[in-house]
C-alpha cells in the first residue's frame, strides 16, 4: 500500500531537484544582469522536503465511514545553493501551472493538487563565493474526493 505522504514528499523532491534556478551575475557598475542563461543554470546542493501541518474536515458527499478526513496539507521545500541563484524562473513555472497528482484506484489514494503559496528567501553578501541562497517554498496540497 502506497501513502499519500510518499507520493507528494517524492514529487516536491522531484521539482526541488529538477528546477529552473539560474545564478545571480553583476555587471562592473554594480548593477544585476537581468538575462536567464543556459550556462548560469545552477542546480541545489540540498534538497529537503517536510509536511509543516494537515487540515480534516467533514467527510465530502456520502461518504460518512469516518467523523473526519484529511483535506489539506501544509508543505515546505527547502533549497539550499552554493550561489546566489535567481528563484523568480522557478516560482513563475509553479504559479501558472497547478501540480496535479491523479486519483490513484490501486491505492485509493485521492487527487492532489499542490499549490505555491509563499517563498521565503536569504541571499549571501554580493559577490560572497562561501555562501549561497536558501529558499524555503511553502505549498498546499488540496486532497480532492476519493
Amino acid at each position: 500500500m502506497q501513502l499519500q505522504k510518499a507520493r507528494i514528499y517524492n514529487r516536491l523532491f522531484q521539482l526541488g531537484k529538477g528546477g529552473s534556478f539560474y545564478r545571480v551575475r553583476y555587471l562592473s557598475d554594480g548593477t544585476m544582469l537581468g538575462d536567464l542563461n543556459e550556462d548560469d543554470r545552477v542546480a541545489p546542493k540540498t534538497v529537503l522536503v517536510n509536511e509543516t501541518a494537515a487540515s480534516f474536515d467533514i467527510p465530502m458527499q456520502f461518504r460518512r465511514y469516518a467523523r473526519r478526513e484529511r483535506s489539506g496539507w501544509t508543505w515546505q521545500l527547502y533549497l539550499a545553493f552554493d550561489k546566489e541563484v535567481i528563484v523568480e524562473a522557478f516560482e513563475k513555472e509553479l504559479i501558472e501551472q497547478a501540480i496535479i497528482l491523479p486519483y490513484d484506484k490501486e491505492n485509493k489514494l485521492q487527487q492532489v493538487t499542490l499549490e505555491l503559496v509563499d517563498s521565503e528567501y536569504t541571499h549571501p553578501v554580493k559577490r560572497e563565493p562561501a555562501n549561497g541562497t536558501q529558499v524555503t517554498l511553502t505549498f498546499h496540497a488540496t486532497l480532492g474526493p476519493v
